[in-house]
Formats: C-alpha cells, structure tokens, sequence
C-alpha cells in the first residue's frame, strides 16, 4: 500500500468585458502539489487564456503540465515466469542487413560483435564475407525463458502540452459552432511495458 497528500489551488482572473477591447477575456491558472510515499514530491501546473474580441469568435490557449504515478502494480508486481516465443535475434546477420537506418545497422554490427568475442566467439554481423556460412543465424527452436514483473525504481510520467483553439459561431446561421484546435504534447519518462525483441534490439543498437 501507499499514501498521499496533496494540495490544489485554482484562480480565475476576468481581464475585462464589454471593452474596447473586446467582448470577454479571462486568464486562469491552477497548481497541484502531492507527496507520494512511493515516488516522493510532484506538482503540476496550467495556465488558461480566453479571449473573445467579438460575440461570433473567441480564441482560446493553454499551457499544462501533467504527472502519472506509477501504480502499485507497475512498481511491485511478483516477478513471474515468462517466455519469448518466435524470439528473432537482433543480431541475426540477415537482421542486420535488413535495418535502413546506417548508424543503426553499425552500432548492431559492433555490439554484436563484442558480445560474440567476449564469448570466445567470431561471426560475420555485417555480412561482409562472400560466404554466408560464418553469418550468426540462430534458429531458436523454443520460447527463451524469462521474468516479468514490477519496477520499484519507476518515476512518474512527466508531460506538457499546449493547445490554442478558435470557436466559430456566426450570429447569421443560429446553431452552427465551428471548432479549429491545435495542441502538441511532449511525454517524458514514459511507463509501459517493453517487448522481449524490444529490449534485445535496444541492448545493441
């Protein structure tokens, strides 16, 4: 189990109606403190502008930060026994030699390469010879055994994002609301569950 305490506020801050300025305009911002037993101290933040120079238009935007704890799950779950089934080496040569991207293909040439000499081992990664016999190949004729479980070093998920609307409601055509949004979010710190070939692939990659 685990324990939190948190503090929120929120404050709306009218700039003006029926001005020269314009029909309505508001600002608002909110903050959230918590203390969580498992991760430790997080806050988060947003501020919000309205802005309506005329009744048929109004112009929204927000800038806001986010959090997500992970669960107790995701940081204590019991390990248990898994398997990868129809595992495909990211070493494999004709693996390699499949990859586009150049940088990629010669960090897997070069990793692989040090874990087969750190094993007594030599093989052809890149594909180089004329032969394909010292390719590294493997046929993995069973499911690779393995754990799956929690992490109790997870951190929480971090994300920002920024969104700017424009609402449209013509006083000529009642009922009508057209509606332009724009926003752009940045995760970090992302949680979720990684693929067996993902990790082997970002090991040497």
């Amino acid at each position: 189990s685990y324990d939190s305490k948190e503090i929120f506020t929120e404050l709306s801050i009218p700039l003006f109606r029926d001005s020269k300025l314009g029909e309505y305009a508001e600002l608002s911002g909110s903050y959230r403190y918590a203390d969580y037993s498992t991760v430790g101290s997080v806050d988060v933040y947003g501020v919000n502008l309205v802005y309506r120079p005329i009744r048929d238009i109004t112009f929204k935007t927000s800038f806001n930060s986010s959090v997500r704890v992970p669960d107790l799950d995701e940081n204590f779950s019991p390990y248990g026994q898994t398997f990868a089934n129809n595992f495909s080496d990211p070493c494999a040569t004709t693996n390699i030699a499949a990859l586009d991207d150049q940088e990629t293909k010669a960090n897997r040439v070069k990793n692989c390469t040090t874990l087969a000499t750190q094993q007594g081992l030599k093989f052809d990664f890149a594909g180089d010879t004329a032969t394909n016999t010292d390719d590294f190949n493997p046929n993995y004729t069973s499911g690779l055994a393995g754990v799956s479980g929690g992490n109790p070093n997870l951190q929480p998920e971090e994300s920002e994002s920024f969104t700017f609307s424009t609402v449209i409601q013509p006083r000529g055509i009642p009922g009508l609301t057209l509606t332009l949004d724009y926003y752009a979010i940045r995760i970090d710190k992302v949680i979720s569950s990684v693929s067996v070939p993902t990790i082997a692939a970002n090991c040497v990659s």
